[in-house]
């Protein structure tokens, strides 16, 4: 349920915001639709849309063409839309799905299936991870596995190359142990 304070505060907002604007010809702010009527291009505070907007104030609605299901069955599905959201975002702007630098329709939708093909493997790592360690997201996930790093390090006479583990934080410890692995701590010679 949305509080009646913050509805009212938001609104407030709005209109002080709208006060400037009035009698002036310009773009009004478009979220601020319901509150304003502009009239040959004039903007003017319309008070009856503003007491309307009032009647929903600490109200949620949810407007669907659905009929067949229950009330419950449709906020169930609507409090599950943040799960896409956060799926549009991750792939968007963890994973880079926006094909930006490819122009042949291939190469796009290869793109996109590698995008959509990790994306999948890190809900798995998630699943996965969150059976033992509850608070992972997937940023700190990605975080934690891009701090696991090796040294190389090349012998002056020989040129022989040699990796080195770095240290590992505590977490990074724990997403190797949901998974059953165990990182080498072991020098070894490093093969391109």
């Amino acid at each position: 349920m949305v509080s009646t304070k913050n509805d009212v505060y938001k609104r407030d907002k709005i209109l002080a915001k709208l006060e400037n604007k009035q009698g002036k010809t310009d773009k009004i702010l478009k979220t601020s639709a319901k509150l304003y009527m502009s009239s040959s291009g004039i903007a003017k505070i319309d008070e009856y849309k503003i007491e309307q907007a009032k009647r929903w104030d600490g109200l949620h609605g949810v407007i669907t063409n659905i009929y067949d299901n229950g009330i419950v069955e449709i906020f169930n599905r609507y409090s599950n839309l943040w799960r896409i959201e956060e799926a549009f975002r991750i792939n968007k702007h963890n994973l880079g799905m926006r094909p930006i630098y490819h122009y042949k329709p291939e190469r796009i939708k290869t793109h996109i299936a590698i995008c959509y093909m990790a994306f999948a493997i890190l809900k798995l790592i998630q699943y996965q991870t969150q059976l033992t360690q509850p608070r992972y997201t997937i940023n700190n996930i990605l975080d934690v596995m891009l701090s696991v790093q090796s040294s190389i390090y090349v012998h002056r006479r020989t040129q022989d190359k040699y990796k080195i583990p770095g240290c590992m934080s505590h977490f990074a410890t724990a997403l190797y142990r949901a998974f059953g692995l165990k990182r080498s701590r072991e020098i070894t010679i490093y093969q391109n």
